[in-house]
């Protein structure tokens, strides 16, 4: 259902956007597919894919927190090791994760939300995701990295924190 309303909207917003931005059917889908994709792999627990739909950049600073939590406690910290444990869905991965959906839940972002696409650059754009009743939307920035739009959660919501 949701691919369903992502293609309607994919489209609809293409129309309106193409004469200013040339964004065809295809270039929207690109973009909105691995937000969405993001948010349902949230849902799902599947951290494996939320950390392969993640911007470099939003990689190197979820491992820099995970690495300034742990040495509050331990004093020691290798970037290579929780990088290996976030991208293989580790106890580390699952730690981090679990704690941030304590905070944030992806279903109102996709069911309770409406999506548009913002501003369209050849490496990055915009998806503003406005909740139900919800005068101001929020920017979700991708980066588009060797090819393929990746998700910058860091770099849209960390400043929030």
């Amino acid at each position: 259902m949701r691919t369903v309303l992502l293609m309607i909207i994919a489209i609809s917003l293409s129309v309106g956007i193409a004469e200013s931005a040339e964004l065809s059917d295809k270039d929207a889908t690109e973009i909105l597919a691995p937000s969405d994709a993001v948010f349902k792999a949230m849902l799902s627990k599947d951290y494996v894919t939320v950390w392969g739909l993640l911007s470099e950049t939003s990689r190197q600073t979820i491992v820099k927190d995970v690495c300034t939590a742990l040495k509050r406690n331990t004093r020691i910290c290798f970037e290579s090791e929780i990088t290996a444990d976030l991208r293989s869905g580790g106890p580390i991965a699952k730690a981090h994760w679990g704690s941030y959906l304590g905070k944030f839940d992806p279903k109102t972002v996709l069911e309770q939300s409406q999506w548009e696409i913002g501003t369209v650059g050849k490496d990055n754009s915009e998806i503003k995701i406005t909740y139900k009743g919800s005068g101001n939307a929020a920017t979700l920035s991708m980066y588009k990295e060797d090819g393929i739009w990746k998700v910058g959660l860091a770099e849209s919501f960390w400043s929030l924190k």
